[in-house]
């Protein structure tokens, strides 16, 4: 007779390093999903890039997402989720991808054709591209 898989559902906020007990040692919540699920396991996805956190922002401010722009340095996180919810982005070259835009200085403007080649790689494409932010 065959034994049946138990499997257990996992709630990971926060992007803190992870340890299971049974010595699989994982670096995100992320990659802890994505081996989990490739075992079999359900995992729901919540947080960037899902569009349901952009749908929420929007739902309170009581605007059409249309009328809302996705401010983020995170091709992955911050743009693809404004392209999948079809929402205006702003892509800030100055953050987490500076070094692999080849940019060493605040406000220092990325190369055109490296910020296309590193949107192509993340499959992610901002309707905006700025050095950076200031609030």
């Amino acid at each position: 007779m065959m034994k049946r898989k138990k499997w257990f559902h996992i709630l990971l906020g926060g992007a803190k390093k992870m340890e299971l007990s049974f010595s699989i040692q994982h670096r995100d919540e992320r990659t802890l999903a994505t081996k989990y699920e490739k075992l079999g396991g359900k995992v729901k996805w919540m947080g960037k890039p899902d569009k349901i956190i952009y749908k929420a922002a929007a739902e309170m401010a009581a605007i059409d997402p249309s009328q809302c722009v996705a401010i983020g340095d995170s091709l992955y996180h911050d743009i693809k989720g404004a392209n999948a919810t079809g929402i205006s982005s702003a892509f800030i070259t100055g953050g987490i991808h500076a070094t692999e835009l080849g940019l060493d200085t605040f406000g220092e403007i990325a190369d055109d054709s490296s910020v296309v080649a590193l949107a192509l790689r993340h499959d992610a494409y901002p309707s905006y591209v700025l050095p950076s932010f200031n609030w």
